[in-house]
C-alpha cells in the first residue's frame, strides 16, 4: 500500500469520527430526561415543554398514567411513550409494551341531498332515491275531418291533464362499487285500475374490469340498446316527448341480458343485448318469450371529444364541441305469435292483435324485421341538434300466409335546440320527423312538424316545457295539431 493510500484512508477515517462526533454531541443536546416525585407518584419527562409546564402549573399537558408501576408500588405518569423507554433503561428494568388501542372507526352512515336526489352511502352499500313528476295538459286540435270522442262535432278541440309520468326511482351499488343496480316504477301506469306496465327497469350490473367500464354485464329489464331518442330518458327530452319516428321504430324495455362497455379513452361505446321479443312496442314486465326466438340489438357509437351524455339541450360543452356518431342494429322474428285463424269466408281476423307497425299490410303478422339506424348528435355552447335514421326490412316467418309481402318501411328525424342567455334557462327547438309504414303502399308517408320553448329552473330537473306541433297523415289526408304544456320535477 503506498504512502498516498494511507494517507486517503486515514483522512476518511477522521472524518466519519468526526461526523460521529458531532451527531451524537447533537443528540445530547437535544436529549431531555427528568423525573419529579410529587404527592406520592412518580412523574417522568422525556420532552422539555412538558416538565416545565408541569413544574409551573402542576399539571400534564399529555400523559399515559401506569398504576403500580413505581419501585415501591407507586403510580407513574410518563408524558410520552419514550419516557417509559429511558426509565426502563436507567432502572435497568426490562422493556415495556404499552399497548394502543386502534381508533374505533364508525360504519359509515352518511346522507346527502342534491339536485332531488337522496343518498345514503354505506361501507358496503349506496343507494340514491328519487322521484319524477311529469303534469301535462294537452289541447287537441284535429283535422276538420275528425270528431275526437266527447265531443259534438268534427273539428271540435279538447283539452286535457294529465299525470304523464311518475316514476320512483333506486339506484346504486352494493358489496362493491362494480355491482349496481336499478329500481324504478311507473306509477302512472296504474292508473285507471290497470297494471299495464308498473316496473320500468329492475336490473344488476357488473363491471368486469374493476371500474374501467371496458366490459360489464348487465341482466333483467331494462331499454334495449336501439335507439338513441328511446335510450334518452323521458326526463332529459328537448321537447315535451319523443318524436313519432321514435315512437315507431324504438322498442323501449325488454327482458334480456347484455354487455356493454367504454374503449380508448372512453371515445368507443358499445352495447349488445338478446331478449325475448314482443309483438307489443314494449317486453316489459312479461314474464315468458311468446315463442322460441329472440330479439338482438346491437349500437356502437364513437365520440371523439368527450363524453356525449344521453342528454337533449346543451348543458355541457363549454370550450368545445362535443360530437357522437352512433350505429345501430335489431332483429326480431315474431313467427307463430299469431295464431292462424280456421278458414272462413271472409276470412277471420287474426286471433290476437297484430305486432306493432303502423299499416304493416301483412295478412297474419308472423313476420320478422331487421333494422338498421344511424344517429348524430352536436352541441356547442348552447346550441344541440340531433338526427336518426331507421331503414327497417320486414319478411314472412314461420306461421305466416302464403301471400304475406316482403316489404321496407323507413323513417327518419331531425331536431335542433339553442339555449339563449349565458344562464342556459331558456330555449328554443324545432324538429321534423317523417316515416314510411311501408313501400307496398304510396301516398302513405307520416309526419311530424313542431317547435317547443323551454324554461329551465335547474336544467332537467326542474323545468316547464310548452311546444306545438302538427301530425299528418298522407292516406287518411289528414293534419291534427296539438298544443302541450309539461312541468317536471325532480325531487
Amino acid at each position: 500500500m503506498t504512502a498516498k493510500a494511507i494517507r486517503r484512508g486515514l483522512a476518511t477515517a477522521a472524518a466519519v469520527l468526526i461526523g460521529v462526533g458531532l451527531t451524537a454531541s447533537a443528540w445530547a443536546q437535544n436529549f431531555f430526561y427528568r423525573e419529579i416525585v410529587k404527592d406520592g407518584r412518580i412523574y417522568v419527562f422525556a420532552i422539555a415543554k412538558e416538565a416545565e409546564q408541569f413544574e409551573k402549573s402542576g399539571e400534564v399537558g399529555r400523559a399515559i398514567t401506569k398504576l403500580g408501576y413505581g419501585p415501591n408500588g407507586e403510580t407513574m405518569v410518563f408524558d410520552s411513550e419514550d419516557a417509559i423507554g429511558l426509565y426502563n433503561m436507567k432502572h435497568d428494568r426490562p422493556g415495556d409494551v404499552t399497548a394502543v388501542a386502534k381508533p374505533v372507526v364508525a360504519p359509515k352512515q352518511l346522507l346527502t341531498y342534491k339536485d332531488g336526489q337522496l343518498t345514503a352511502e354505506f361501507d358496503k352499500a349506496q343507494v340514491s332515491f328519487t322521484n319524477r313528476l311529469q303534469l301535462r295538459f294537452t289541447q287537441q286540435m284535429p283535422d276538420e275531418t275528425v270528431q275526437l270522442a266527447g265531443t259534438s262535432a268534427k273539428g271540435d278541440g279538447k283539452g286535457s291533464f294529465r299525470i304523464r309520468r311518475y316514476e320512483p326511482q333506486f339506484q346504486g351499488w352494493l358489496y362493491t362499487k362494480d355491482l349496481t343496480f336499478k329500481l324504478e316504477f311507473a306509477f302512472q301506469d296504474l292508473q285507471g285500475n290497470t297494471n299495464s306496465g308498473a316496473i320500468n327497469d329492475a336490473y344488476f350490473n357488473y363491471d368486469l374490469t374493476k371500474g374501467k367500464k371496458a366490459f360489464r354485464l348487465q341482466f333483467g329489464q331494462f331499454k334495449v340498446p336501439f335507439g338513441r331518442q328511446e335510450l334518452t330518458s323521458s326526463f332529459n327530452q328537448t321537447f315535451v316527448d319523443r318524436s313519432i319516428v321514435a315512437g315507431e321504430f324504438e322498442r323501449g324495455r325488454d327482458l334480456g341480458f347484455q354487455v356493454d362497455g367504454l374503449l380508448a379513452s372512453n371515445k368507443v361505446e358499445y352495447r349488445a343485448g338478446i331478449f325475448n321479443g314482443r309483438a307489443s312496442n314494449t317486453g316489459r314486465n312479461q314474464t315468458a318469450n311468446d315463442n322460441d326466438k329472440y330479439q338482438y340489438d346491437a349500437r356502437l357509437m364513437w365520440q371523439p371529444f368527450g363524453d356525449v351524455r344521453y342528454s337533449e339541450s346543451d348543458f355541457e360543452s363549454v370550450d368545445k364541441p362535443l360530437l357522437a356518431i352512433a350505429g345501430g342494429f335489431e332483429s326480431l322474428d315474431l313467427g307463430l305469435t299469431v295464431p292462424q285463424p280456421a278458414a272462413t269466408v271472409p276470412p277471420a281476423p287474426p286471433a290476437t292483435p297484430l305486432p306493432k307497425i303502423s299499416a304493416c299490410p301483412c295478412a297474419a303478422g308472423n313476420y320478422k324485421w331487421t333494422i338498421f339506424a344511424t344517429d348524430v348528435v352536436f352541441k356547442y355552447k348552447g346550441f344541440s341538434a340531433m338526427g336518426e335514421l331507421f331503414n327497417r326490412e320486414i319478411k314472412p316467418s314461420d306461421g305466416a300466409t302464403p301471400d304475406s309481402p316482403t316489404f321496407k318501411s323507413n323513417g327518419y328525424h331531425v331536431q335542433a335546440g339553442y339555449l339563449l342567455n349565458k344562464k342556459r334557462t331558456w330555449e328554443v327547438a324545432f324538429r321534423y320527423a317523417s316515416f314510411d309504414p311501408t313501400n307496398a303502399v304510396s301516398g302513405n308517408d307520416r309526419t311530424e312538424i313542431g317547435g317547443g320553448l323551454n324554461w329551465f329552473y335547474n336544467k332537467h330537473f326542474a323545468k316547464i316545457q310548452a311546444d306545438w306541433r302538427q301530425l299528418e297523415d298522407k292516406a287518411k289526408k289528414t293534419k291534427d295539431q296539438e298544443v302541450r304544456i309539461q312541468t317536471q320535477l325532480y325531487f
